[in-house]
């Protein structure tokens, strides 16, 4: 009879565990509010990125006959959103579009079909000004399509399709900056189709010196039967390996996506093995070297497509488009606490309207999704957060007074001066230093002995550019850290 109690209690409390897991996602937020529709891009590329507590987002917005780059960005983490603003420029028709972010720069690429050039431009501190469009890719008359983005420090990688000749071939391209985005390499060729078949949807990832591409190959345009295939670089993309299989069957998978962490490389995509559409997912501890048997990760649905996935840490986070409820699509979600050894149960964002083209993004703890929804009566882009998705922040404690905000900094952003607030519960010698967003100590603000009590300083940022920075407050035992944006 004890054993059954034991039993009866773990399961209660796994159940009760599970639900504050889950009950940790905070109400949608509405990011778009216009007459025109908003849309995302595919699954392979991302339309949403997160360094720190600066979230960012592209999509594309319908008007007077064109379709513009529109872009949004959050610098608290989610909580606030900017107003959006026009990236593109002209008249533009845009279907394909990415971005990447790497501490305080964003970098967007699209493609305009018009004239059939992928553009390129950029934002050195943290989306608050942007630089002008830049050509990247202008092949004339032939397709470029489907780019994706990836970026670690100055290096951004940028693959993409283009259809080098006639006939129905179409391969895959790659091109690098390692200033930032400041110039691109030459085109680099990473497949030679013959016999006219063709390879999509590109998805990379990049961790340390080592990128990780995945894409879908249409191998008899008779069928369409397509088949996911892996190709890694471990020289920043100077060389790649030879191209393989990452899955068994030969029936058909497609939409792939791929995340790396260290040496984790988790991808996933859609497969249709089982007579229906689900989410497969494959794992390699290795970077990439030697991978997992795949796994399913929907079980029992009409269909589970368009799959996005992040991962930080030992977290992955997957997210995908689910036709399981009221003979309507509604965005599903999983995750791995152990880089993909186990799952917790999926969990399903729902509401009567159709939602598609989720996208997703890992900071910290926090874990970002995004995704259309027509509930509004037109589609349009809403935002959902996890504050503890990916792990519980530890309290910052003993040096902060109980009863009043520990550390502030207003107005954030700033332009010429910013009020720095702090509360001290104990006696305690108090320092307090300026960081840019690399890191790279600038100056230290104040060092001096003080008595409990509140505390404000003011901090004349006239002489800083414009950019994400971070102020440190420490005393003996503590260290608080907060971000400051300053714009002109």
């Amino acid at each position: 009879m004890k054993s059954y109690k034991i039993l009866f209690l773990f399961i209660f409390f796994s159940i009760l565990l599970n639900s504050k897991v889950f009950a940790q996602w905070e109400p949608d937020q509405r990011l778009t509010n216009t007459a025109g529709n908003s849309f995302l891009a595919n699954n392979n590329a991302w339309n949403i990125a997160a360094s720190g507590d600066s979230i960012h987002v592209i999509y594309i917005e319908y008007q007077s006959g064109n379709s513009q780059i529109y872009y949004t960005c959050s610098y608290n983490a989610g909580l606030n959103w900017n107003t959006p603003v026009m990236l593109s420029q002209g008249p533009c028709d845009i279907l394909n579009y990415t971005l990447a972010v790497s501490g305080s720069t964003v970098h967007v690429v699209w493609i305009n079909n018009m004239d059939n050039r992928l553009i390129y431009r950029r934002s050195t501190n943290a989306g608050i000004t942007w630089e002008q469009e830049d050509t990247i890719v202008y092949p004339g008359v032939q397709n470029v399509g489907e780019p994706c983005l990836a970026a670690s420090g100055n290096n951004v990688y940028l693959v993409y399709t283009h259809n080098p000749a006639s006939g129905y071939n179409v391969d895959l391209f790659f091109i690098t900056s390692t200033n930032g985005g400041v110039s691109w390499s030459a085109a680099q060729r990473l497949t030679y189709d013959t016999n006219n078949i063709m390879d999509g949807a590109p998805s990379i990832a990049v961790s340390g010196n080592i990128l990780h591409l995945i894409w879908g190959r249409v191998s008899n345009p008779s069928n369409w039967h397509r088949r996911v295939l892996y190709l890694r670089s471990t020289n920043n993309g100077a060389s790649w390996e030879p191209e393989r299989y990452i899955t068994t069957d030969t029936v058909s998978q497609s939409q792939p996506c791929i995340a790396a962490s260290g040496n984790y490389v988790h991808a996933v995509w859609m497969d249709t093995r089982n007579d229906t559409l689900q989410i497969f997912y494959r794992l390699s501890q290795d970077n990439g070297i030697n991978w997992q048997p795949e796994i399913p990760l929907t079980h029992n649905i009409i269909m589970a497509d368009y799959q996005t996935i992040a991962a930080i840490g030992r977290n992955v986070h997957v997210a995908w488009r689910d036709y399981r409820f009221s003979n309507q699509w509604h965005i599903g979600y999983r995750r791995s606490m152990d880089n993909g050894q186990t799952w917790q149960p999926d969990t399903f964002f729902y509401d009567a309207f159709h939602q598609e083209s989720p996208s997703i993004a890992v900071a910290g703890t926090k874990v970002h999704l995004i995704w259309i929804d027509n509930r509004a009566g037109n589609w349009e882009i809403y935002y959902k957060r996890n504050p503890t998705g990916s792990g519980i922040e530890e309290p910052e404690h003993s040096l902060l007074h109980p009863t009043t905000s520990p550390f502030e900094i207003y107005p954030n952003p700033a332009k010429s001066l910013a009020t720095i607030h702090y509360s001290l519960s104990t006696n305690s010698i108090v320092s307090m230093q300026l960081y840019d967003v690399s890191g790279k100590f600038i100056k230290t603000l104040s060092k001096e002995s003080q008595t409990a009590g509140d505390y404000s300083k003011l901090l004349n940022t006239k002489n800083l550019s414009a950019g994400v920075y971070f102020i440190t407050l420490r005393s003996k035992s503590d260290k608080i850290v907060r971000r400051l944006v300053i714009c002109r």
